[in-house]
């Protein structure tokens, strides 16, 4: 399995899209917008990936994000102060596993979308055990 099979499957792993307020966006940079997850990242979870995306409809940039988080309570620990953010913990049943691991395997392989931007993976250098 790769880290984010692993992850998936652990029955611990909570999946985060997070979102920029309007002035986030405007007044900051990819990189310091990058530095903010990671580092929302690190302050709740040793083991975590993530990548950026961009909506289909207005190409605004956000991100998803997969961690381990063994307890409850996961949004009343995760802190978020750029925008918004939807946390959602992954169910280990067969469909839910392969869905969520096919998913953030699809975001982790590509390298460039039709944006043209470059596409960099966060993660943690933990590898599950």
């Amino acid at each position: 399995f790769d880290k984010t099979s692993q992850m998936v499957l652990s029955g611990k792993a909570v999946f985060l899209t997070l979102t920029f307020t309007d002035e986030v966006l405007s007044k900051t940079s990819p990189a310091t917008r990058r530095r903010y997850v990671s580092r929302a990242l690190k302050a709740v979870s040793e083991v975590y990936v993530a990548n950026v995306d961009y909506g289909a409809k207005k190409m605004r940039e956000h991100y998803h994000a997969i961690v381990l988080f063994g307890g409850d309570g996961f949004t009343e620990v995760f802190e978020w102060p750029y925008g918004f953010f939807d946390a959602e913990r992954v169910r280990t049943t067969e469909g839910d596993s392969k869905a969520t691991s096919k998913y953030i395997t699809k975001l982790s392989r590509h390298s460039m979308k039709d944006t043209g931007r470059a596409v960099r993976l966060i993660y943690s250098k933990r590898v599950v055990a």
